[in-house]
């Protein structure tokens, strides 16, 4: 076993050993269900209707960063089939509903990572609590058995380079 692949696995490993409390689980959860993507359409129909071109623009730019990070997590996706460690590993706890059977690359990491990079151009002065959360959306996806290490970290690179990306072509 590789050196990468023996840190996923041992992550995962030591996380399911330890005790489940109920507050750190809905915390998980929340953040989880935060990725999920509804709160992130209410944020670009924001953007929409207030009245301002920047924040149009904005709005714009995350619909665009968003459409081009999903195009990515699917197509590496489903060409590298990495089952999820509740799938993969044995006797790891499937800790909460996942919408696919594969976990490469976090989908909900790469969008947490798209809105904060493009919010934090719009918002300075909260970049922190932007990147903050969208790094707990990623580690929740660990803590929630449905995701290796790997696939954050990837989710977060692939985030970071759609909205670099898009704003880069837009700018």
């Amino acid at each position: 076993m590789n050196l990468i692949k023996k840190i996923d696995v041992n992550l995962v490993l030591y996380i399911d050993t330890l005790p489940d409390y109920n507050f750190l689980l809905n915390i998980f959860r929340f953040l989880t269900w935060i990725g999920n993507g509804h709160l992130y359409f209410l944020i670009i129909i924001a953007e929409f209707l207030y009245p301002g071109k920047e924040d149009c623009k904005t709005g714009l730019i995350l619909l665009t960063a968003l459409a081009l990070e999903i195009m990515i997590y699917y197509i590496l996706k489903n060409s590298t089939k990495r089952l999820r460690p509740f799938d993969s590993l044995d006797n790891i706890r499937k800790i909460i509903d996942v919408p696919d059977k594969y976990s490469f690359p976090s989908g909900h990491t790469a969008a947490a990572f798209v809105m904060a990079h493009i919010l934090s151009h719009q918002f300075h002065a909260l970049l922190p609590v932007f990147y903050i959360t969208a790094t707990l959306i990623g580690i929740s996806r660990i803590y929630l058995r449905a995701h290796y290490l790997t696939d954050v970290l990837t989710g977060a690179l692939i985030g970071i380079l759609s909205a670099n990306l898009v704003l880069w072509i837009i700018q």
